[in-house]
């Protein structure tokens, strides 16, 4: 359990008057609405810290006031960075609108599997492609115009798997 913070004394204070003097201005017990001179509207407690108190209470009000501005600078980048996302998945906003946030891990799951499913048809499509290879490396061991063709395909092919191979990594 935290330490709580008890006070010294109590004033009593009016509202609009400031401090009750005379011999009840200063009491031990705040006032209560179940004692005698209790009046809503006029009658009041004010609590009397000590000053090492009160000093110490400064001092966690400034430490409190450090991370306000770190949990502020912190909101700030995040929702640059949720922004710029929104940005690059959806595009530039309409004029005076914004992007909303709310649909960003679904929207990047999609691209993601999209992504995946490309990735799985590339590999279709050079399987293809490396069949055809072979189709035309049978050819071209009995022609020299099939030969030609044969070592332009498989360098293409071989780019763009180097070129697949990079994106992936």
């Amino acid at each position: 359990m935290k330490n709580v913070i008890k006070p010294i004394a109590y004033f009593r204070a009016t509202k609009g008057h400031g401090i009750v003097w005379g011999e009840d201005c200063c009491c031990v017990d705040p006032v209560y609405d179940l004692d005698d001179d209790y009046d809503e509207q006029t009658v009041f407690s004010l609590p009397v810290y000590s000053s090492d108190v009160v000093e110490s209470l400064k001092n966690r009000i400034k430490e409190l006031e450090k991370e306000d501005e770190i949990s502020d600078g912190t909101i700030k980048l995040c929702s640059t960075i949720l922004a710029k996302i929104a940005i690059t998945l959806k595009g530039e906003p309409m004029e005076l609108a914004r992007h909303g946030y709310h649909d960003l891990p679904e929207l990047v799951a999609v691209l993601h599997l999209e992504n995946e499913l490309n990735k799985v048809q590339m590999e279709e499509m050079l399987t293809a492609m490396r069949r055809a290879v072979l189709a035309l490396a049978f050819a071209a061991e009995s022609s020299s115009a099939m030969r030609d063709d044969y070592n332009a395909l498989s360098a293409a092919i071989d780019k763009v798997v180097a070129a697949n191979k990079g994106e992936s990594s």
